[in-house]
């Protein structure tokens, strides 16, 4: 009805033109916001979230010569809310942790832990893995990983007199 008046008092097309151009703009401005996703939902205030971890420790064994041990898995999930986390391991030469950052949630989320223990010598390695989340308590946490590297077993010699 507004519009209705505005056109019937307008004078000249070129005013009637920008009213409809206007109008039309303006539709179009309602419909994009309602084909919008909603955003995503605030982080929870700090604190008021707290972080779990599956698992506080892993153990590798391997043996020189033989194939790396498979990787190990654990899970992680925070108690309400999403938030950021990153993953980071403190030995970068033999133990990896993947994925190394993203997002946590009440689902779990899976981390692999591996170790690339070539040119390491027999000996018992220790290393940490450590989830940080934001804003989480119980944040950061810690898993110990521990690699035992051993050398293959010496088969006894026999010597054969004739």
């Amino acid at each position: 009805m507004f519009f209705n008046f505005i056109f019937r008092t307008a004078r000249t097309s070129f005013v009637r033109l920008a009213i409809a151009a206007l109008f039309q703009l303006l539709v179009g401005f309602v419909g994009l916001a309602q084909t919008l996703p909603p955003p995503p939902p605030p982080p929870p205030p700090p604190g008021s979230t707290s972080l779990t971890v599956s698992i506080a420790s892993l153990a590798f064994t391997y043996q020189t010569g033989n194939s790396a041990a498979p990787p190990q898995t654990f899970s992680a999930s925070v108690s309400t809310g999403i938030v950021s986390y990153t993953a980071a391991s403190s030995s970068p030469t033999w133990l990896q942790v993947s994925p190394t950052s993203g997002s946590l949630s009440t689902s779990a989320t899976t981390f692999t832990v591996s170790v690339t223990p070539s040119g390491l010598t027999a000996n018992t390695y220790n290393g940490v893995i450590t989830l940080s989340a934001t804003g989480a308590t119980g944040s950061p946490k810690t898993i110990n990983v521990t690699l035992t590297v051993t050398n293959p077993p010496q088969l006894p010699s026999f010597s054969v007199r004739a």
